[in-house]
């Protein structure tokens, strides 16, 4: 990925193989994964941040990028917001879950009490 052509900081992509499939006949017997990149930039949750329309394929066997197609860019969506963990989050919070317990009794269909 070029830095200037989506004016990405570089060192803020991050990029993990989620797919396996046949990718033709050249590649029939070959470990092949497709490699889906997301972008931090301001965030932890990158999978809020993917880079539509970048394509990478990788061959398993011999570590090397064998397709690369960067055919379109869409806006990236901003970093605000995203955050997911715990600690940081902000209220205004939802009033507290109600406890639950499960019981799982010999030879009795399980019952939920509260």
């Amino acid at each position: 990925m070029k830095d200037s052509k989506r004016g990405l900081k570089i060192n803020e992509v991050v990029c993990g193989g989620f797919t396996v499939g046949w990718y033709g006949e050249t590649r029939n017997n070959k470990r092949v994964v497709k490699v889906m990149c997301f972008y931090l930039d301001g965030t932890v949750n990158m999978y809020m941040r993917p880079l539509d329309g970048v394509t990478v394929t990788v061959d398993l066997e011999e570590m090397k990028i064998i397709g690369f197609w960067d055919r379109i860019t869409f806006p990236m969506p901003k970093a605000e917001g995203t955050e997911y963990r715990e600690s940081e989050q902000k209220p205004p919070f939802l009033p507290p879950l109600k406890k639950i317990t499960i019981d799982s009794l010999s030879n009795q269909t399980d019952q939920a009490s509260r």
